[in-house]
């Protein structure tokens, strides 16, 4: 008899009459080994039966969530990862992204709140992903290939020197880099007259 819950499987084994020390603490399954007559007292209870393959579908979740805490980059070795394990995996190591072949939004968006930067191992990149990396730390910037105007005053007001990250950055978002920072003007390829009377 096993269950996700190891809290809800010991204290249905005890409504059911199995003793504690009879619990078995595998690592890919915990479980008790229960008689046909308890089995059938289980079921009475509420307890499903499950068939041999879903029992091994069960270990191997188990198996690759106990891998992913181990070593969150192990995501890579992991076939058609459920939701479930990769966000396990980036949360517990943002960076482990870039293993994760198509990553949902929900993917995305953990990974990018754990660690910004993480942006830069993202391929299909919404604005709103962009704008969270920036938002949180504007040098994403760098990664972000289609820089809309809010963005790039986001990431400025969040760090002047993403102004470096800035083609072709107007006025405005000169001034702005500069008068929140004036060391940021040596990141500003041509300097207008207004920047540098603003240092």
């Amino acid at each position: 008899m096993f269950s996700e819950s190891l809290e809800e499987l010991h204290t249905f084994a005890k409504k059911v009459g199995l003793k504690r020390e009879w619990f078995q603490e595998h690592k890919k399954l915990p479980h008790y080994d229960i008689t046909e007559r308890r089995r059938s007292v289980a079921v009475d209870m509420g307890a499903i039966e499950v068939s041999t393959r879903f029992t091994a579908l069960f270990m191997r979740k188990n198996q690759s969530e106990i891998m992913l805490k181990d070593n969150p980059h192990s995501i890579r070795y992991i076939v058609n990862p459920s939701e479930d394990l990769c966000l396990l995996a980036v949360r517990s190591s943002a960076s482990c992204i870039e293993h994760i072949k198509n990553p949902s939004k929900e993917v995305c968006r953990v990974a990018i709140e754990t660690w910004p930067r993480s942006l830069s191992f993202i391929k299909k990149k919404t604005k709103k992903m962009c704008l969270l990396a920036v938002s949180l730390d504007g040098t994403c910037l760098e990664f972000v290939d289609r820089k809309y105007k809010d963005m790039c005053f986001v990431a400025i007001e969040n760090n002047p020197h993403s102004i470096q990250y800035v083609k072709r950055p107007s006025e405005e978002l000169c001034l702005l880099a500069v008068k929140l920072d004036p060391e940021s003007i040596r990141f500003i390829r041509r300097p207008l007259e207004k920047v540098r009377l603003a240092t």
